[in-house]
């Protein structure tokens, strides 16, 4: 992965990265034994970001990459990865895992929460909280992301967005439906970025729900619809935590979905209109089904993806067996 680039993961074991941190990676899968699935793939300043699964104390961990060539095994020596440092989360019996986001502009800040009044930014190195969000809704998260280093867009999963400005700590925050959101759904989004030389503050912004819709709207105004589709996905998510939609860096209009089971489909969205009507996927990748067995006797359901930041074509996915893959694909898009 490139330098400055985040990386959110979940009990990442067996991962292991060449020593140019521009190079690319190469795929991996976890061994036997490795105490659960990847939830979030980024990396940022060197460091691993990690979030514990509900059934350990909740933190965010930051983990530091130290050794250098490769490693031909499937399993890392353990002085490899080592932990450097600790943020504590909320610690109540039943609260959804934490939505995490990291940024650079100023020093290493990571944006985190489960609901909307404990969404809050802390400080890595000093481990100081530099913003709290003013609101008493307790709504659940789908998703959360730095726009630039003052503004945030925040994703409840019943389908709304609000943007916080975190210069004005002591504004509420104000919650706009998703455009054509279906009731009853859950909800996430990704956040994209504007070819350079256009608006800046134009960012389009994909909201996916457990039932396959996809709306695209901008952060200039959250409350219109840009497009809306249905994903061809084979059934409605049973688990809303694996949602995930992310917008290519480097093709305009592309975008991938996963969390419906073993695959992750890639989309042009680029001749979508505001129909409904069903999107067909470019590619499709299928690796993780014919990877082993998930906890219920099928094929591991995918948790979670991310785009490289400097191969267009290239996306790591990881599923619930604890697999790590890093594939190219090929189709037309941007």
């Amino acid at each position: 992965m490139g330098p400055g680039e985040p990386c959110l993961c979940s009990w990442v074991w067996t991962v292991w990265w060449e020593r140019d941190p521009a190079a690319a990676p190469t795929a991996n899968t976890a061994g036997e034994g490795d105490p659960g699935p990847v939830s979030r793939e980024r990396f940022q300043g060197g460091m691993w970001w990690i979030f514990k699964p509900p059934s350990v104390q909740p933190e965010v961990r930051a983990r530091h990459q130290l050794a250098g060539d490769k490693w031909p095994t499937r399993q890392l020596p353990p002085d490899v990865i080592k932990s450097v440092s600790t943020i504590p989360t909320e610690n109540s019996t039943g609260q959804p895992w934490a939505k995490i986001a990291t940024i650079l502009a100023r020093a290493p800040w990571v944006l985190h929460g489960s609901r909307l009044n404990n969404v809050q930014i802390t400080e890595v190195e000093s481990r100081k909280n530099v913003y709290m969000a003013a609101s008493s809704n307790n709504e659940e998260l789908g998703g959360l992301a730095f726009l630039d280093c003052n503004t945030l867009l925040l994703c409840c999963a019943k389908g709304q967005l609000c943007l916080a400005d975190i210069r004005q700590p002591q504004s509420p925050l104000e919650a706009v439906s998703v455009p054509s959101a279906p009731c009853g759904e859950q909800w996430c989004m990704g956040v994209g970025r504007q070819p350079q030389g256009s608006d800046s503050s134009s960012q389009p912004v994909a909201c996916l729900s457990s039932g396959g819709h996809l709306t695209l709207t901008d952060v200039r105004k959250t409350s219109e619809s840009l497009a809306s589709v249905k994903c061809r996905v084979p059934s409605p998510s049973s688990d809303a935590e694996f949602l995930c939609v992310s917008w290519a860096p480097a093709l305009e209009g592309c975008l991938a979905v996963s969390g419906f089971d073993g695959t992750v489909h890639v989309y042009n969205s680029q001749s979508w209109d505001s129909s409904g009507k069903e999107a067909e996927p470019i590619f499709v990748h299928k690796g993780h089904i014919f990877s082993r067995l998930g906890s219920s006797g099928g094929p591991p359901p995918v948790t979670v993806h991310t785009w490289h930041p400097q191969k267009p074509r290239t996306l790591l996915s990881a599923a619930s067996d604890g697999s790590l893959h890093v594939w190219d694909w090929v189709g037309e898009c941007g």
